[in-house]
């Protein structure tokens, strides 16, 4: 079983999360902890999104 701490509060994402891992076959317990006080409330535009993700890389790697 894996083990997912979502930072997030709302339980619709909790749900959503745990139907997502377990609609990829996996079984997940869901975990909701509070989100760190410096990320914003929602991702402003994809690439934000993509460079979370990624770690920050540079844009020149994202095709």
């Amino acid at each position: 079983m894996i083990l997912v701490a979502l930072g997030s509060r709302n339980p619709n994402k909790v749900r959503g999360t745990e139907l997502a891992f377990r609609l990829a076959g996996f079984r997940a317990n869901v975990v909701s902890i509070e989100p760190p006080g410096d990320l914003p409330p929602e991702p402003l535009a994809l690439m934000r999104s993509l460079m979370g993700q990624l770690g920050g890389l540079s844009t020149r790697l994202i095709p």
